[in-house]
């Protein structure tokens, strides 16, 4: 029976191939937009990354707010991570890691490389093992331990042609040789992005890295609140017994998985929630044209009731029919996601999630769960027409059959209906698809303070083999700005530690002469971003300056300690009095830095966001005089007409200066705003693509049901003619119909979108979740589809000669 049922299906859609593309098209390409969203849901956000039963995973911070204020997150101090991890009793293991530049040298031209300094039990408390050879050991991770490393498997590739005699080998990692003794699993750079992993060691020592990121896995059947609380007692005992300043006032413990994923979790399940309107339009679409088939089969559907036929074995036969064209769409959906799903990605925004195998692929549960999802969809959208056929009257049926016949009256409404549920659902998305696209418009043209057109940038590190000291960096940045300003074409060149679009924060503390500290005793000091630059750095970024002076190459170690500051910092801390010459200092009131005078105000900088440190005020820091900070690393940045034609001329500079120093992320400043606004730019991809596809099925609903209804009420609209109706008057009655559809949509469609809208307001940059323009533009822009969809079957309806349509009976 099932075969009989399916072979009549497969005739039924040759016989009718029109409608069979109608709705397999539809329901293609609605299912191969869930498809690909759910493929991207499945690598970012369901996969458990390689880490072993990661909901016990937690990252742990410092918070160094006193109670009753907002939380004061830090990563943590090596003081405190020997401290927690010797005296908890909530963890069954912890962890740390630091990020760092190494250079490899010894094989060919020397290469920087990103790299990750990791206690010896950092891979064994994720539950990562490496993919060749071993992980570190306990003794490896001390003072006096042999000089070992972990390679990420794609410099493995790349570097050393996957060669499986690579354990064993010696690598000259910053001056030093450096033992492999394993390669980790493919897709692996956590933390930090690392393509290699050496030893921590050492963490008591004065030299230590400042903070560090700390994993922990939390003791079996120890549940997060109870870790939180019993973290916090810890924390506020190890105070009290050594009530340091810059000691942590409690624990903060944060699921891993949520640090990784960030947003990302919110912004795929909306996306999912569009994809899935989108699906339920075509449904409508699909329902639409199969109810209005069902009339041309009611004489087959008579016949076959009149030879014997019952009422489960004609919803059967139906059901089948529609079931195979919902499997029909799935198989092109699943093709259109295969072929969109690397473009998809490409634009992604992963976050830390880019430090694993999340390489989304239309593997066999992608197939599994489009056909089921295929085979439901058949079902809804095909159950209303089946049933209405198997309840048709065999008198009825038999006596219409070849003639016009209408729906009847709840046929139409129901008809109605979808169309009504298509525009409002069509609205929703397509006002979703308005807000995003207005939120990347403010993104775009944001003022950040500085110029990013015609702006080259590249960074070079200060391994401490090859730089020992600060005269040293010196002397290679100063010869390294000069050579850069004497290019062709280049009117600015200067130097930085922490470039404006970096992806993070990096603050120091200060406090402000004459005026109090944080905290209850006002000793605490305050928190700013901190950039130590070159002369001609703000020229390059055209920074404006405000008040007062730039620095120059006389601010050197020998001249009086200097400082810029932002205009922002200016008004905060002196508001409306003049901050030239004014003092500060890194640190506490009562500490050994310096006092520092302020030559200048220049413009504020809109950092990258960071809501653990939100404000844009920033400190400026001659390069040249020494700081309470490490200058490991160096970003440069040049002004000039054409400067991704400088690229090559760049290398030759820094080659020129140091033969051994090597250039890394070398790109403009425009490739790097690309970058940063990835996230938004992927939002507002998708929900464009989303709102667009929603928006042509539903245009194609409406016209389908207005054709369908000047089809049957063909001999109708021949009488009104006969009787005096002009076209005009038949080109309107088609309208009011269609535009009648539309304004229910469209009134139930604008209280959709504002519920949607509140969910979407995290989202958006700049723009409110209730935008009155973008609703306006989207209700007026699908008016006016409405209306062209419309007007066609009006127009047709109004050609109708009336003796022709009289004739048809």
């Amino acid at each position: 029976m099932l075969e009989q049922d399916l072979v009549w299906a497969a005739r039924t859609m040759r016989r009718n191939l029109g409608l069979t593309v109608a709705v397999v098209l539809s329901l293609g390409l609605a299912l191969g937009a869930n498809a690909a969203v759910w493929g991207v849901v499945d690598a970012f956000l369901l996969r458990p990354l390689g880490i072993r039963e990661i909901g016990r995973m937690v990252r742990v911070r410092e918070n160094r707010a006193e109670p009753g204020t907002d939380a004061d997150l830090r990563s943590v101090s090596p003081r405190t991570f020997l401290r927690w991890r010797e005296q908890n009793h909530v963890f069954a293991s912890m962890a740390a890691g630091t990020d760092a530049d190494v250079v490899l040298s010894g094989r060919g031209a020397p290469q920087r490389l990103p790299a990750g300094r990791v206690t010896a039990n950092f891979f064994s408390t994720l539950g990562i093992a490496p993919a060749l050879g071993r992980d570190f050991l306990a003794e490896e991770d001390r003072p006096g331990g042999r000089h070992v490393v972990l390679l990420g498997h794609g410099l493995w590739e790349r570097r050393f042609g996957s060669a499986p005699g690579i354990l064993g080998q010696t690598l000259v990692l910053n001056g030093q040789p450096h033992t492999v003794i394993g390669v980790m699993p493919r897709g692996l750079r956590h933390p930090y992005q690392a393509e290699l992993w050496v030893p921590l060691v050492p963490l008591d020592v004065p030299t230590a890295p400042e903070q560090l990121y700390v994993p922990a896995r939390l003791r079996s059947g120890v549940p997060l609140a109870r870790a939180r609380a019993e973290m916090a007692r810890l924390t506020a005992r190890l105070r009290a017994d050594d009530p340091r300043p810059d000691a942590p006032r409690s624990a903060d413990l944060s699921p891993l998985r949520g640090e990784l994923v960030g947003d990302l979790d919110r912004l795929l399940a909306l996306l999912s929630a569009v994809a899935g309107l989108v699906l339920l339009i075509a449904c409508a679409n699909a329902s639409n044209l199969l109810l209005a088939q069902s009339l041309e089969q009611g004489g087959e559907a008579a016949v076959r009731t009149a030879l014997g036929a019952t009422r489960p074995a004609l919803v059967r036969q139906f059901l089948a029919y529609s079931v195979l064209l919902g499997l029909a769409g799935g198989a092109l959906g699943l093709f259109l996601a295969a072929w969109t799903l690397g473009p998809l990605v490409a634009i992604s925004p992963i976050y830390a999630l880019g430090e694993f195998d999340i390489t989304p692929r239309i593997d066999a549960a992608s197939v599994a769960l489009t056909a089921a999802v295929s085979l439901a969809v058949g079902v809804v959208f095909g159950l209303v027409p089946a049933l209405r056929l198997s309840r048709l009257s065999l008198h009825g049926a038999l006596r219409d059959a070849g003639r016009g016949r209408s729906l009847g009256r709840g046929g139409r409404r129901f008809l109605g209906a979808l169309v009504v549920s298509e525009v409002a659902l069509a609205l929703v998305v397509l006002v979703g698809a308005g807000l995003m696209g207005r939120s990347l418009q403010r993104i775009l043209t944001e003022d950040r303070g500085f110029d990013r057109r015609e702006v080259l940038t590249f960074a070079a590190a200060f391994p401490a083999f090859h730089f020992p000291d600060l005269a040293h960096k010196a002397t290679f940045v100063a010869e390294v700005a000069r050579r850069l300003r004497a290019l062709p074409g280049v009117t600015a060149a200067g130097a930085t530690t922490t470039q404006p679009l970096f992806p993070g924060t990096e603050s120091t503390s200060f406090s402000v002469e004459g005026r109090p500290g944080r905290g209850r005793d006002g000793r605490e000091p305050y928190l700013a971003h901190r950039r130590i630059i070159t002369p001609g750095y703000l020229e390059a970024l055209r920074v404006p300056l405000l008040r007062g002076r730039l620095l120059t190459e006389r601010d050197d170690a020998r001249a009086p300690r200097v400082v810029l500051v932002s205009r922002s910092f200016a008004d905060r801390y002196w508001p409306g009095v003049d901050p030239i010459g004014k003092r500060l200092k890194q640190g506490r009131l009562d500490g050994p830095a310096p006092w520092r005078t302020v030559v200048g105000v220049v413009g504020t900088l809109v950092e990258t966001r960071d809501e653990l440190e939100p404000h844009p005020d920033a400190l400026y820091f001659p390069y040249a005089q020494p700081t309470a900070f490490e200058l490991d690393a160096m970003v440069f940045a040049l002004r000039a007409a054409h400067p991704e034609g400088l690229a090559a001329a760049a290398r030759e500079v820094v080659r020129g200066v140091d033969p051994d120093e090597p250039v890394y992320d070398l790109a403009t400043m425009d490739d790097l705003f690309r970058r940063v606004t990835a996230p938004a730019r992927f939002s507002a991809a998708l929900y464009v693509v989303l709102g667009a596809l929603g928006l042509v099925l539903a245009a194609l609903g409406l016209h389908g049901v207005l054709s369908f209804s000047v089809s049957r009420r063909r001999r109708e609209i021949g009488v009104r003619s006969a009787l005096g109706a002009s076209p005009t008057d038949l080109l309107l009655l088609v309208l009011r119909n269609g535009l009648g559809l539309t304004a229910l949509g469209l009134a139930l469609g604008t209280a959709l979108s504002l519920a949607f809208g509140r969910l979407l307001g995290s989202q958006l940059h700049d723009v409110g979740a209730h935008d009155p323009w973008t609703l306006a533009g989207a209700l007026l822009f699908l008016a006016v589809i409405a209306l062209v969809s419309s007007l066609l079957p009006a127009r047709r309806a109004a050609r109708i000669d009336p003796l022709d349509a009289l004739r048809q009976d």
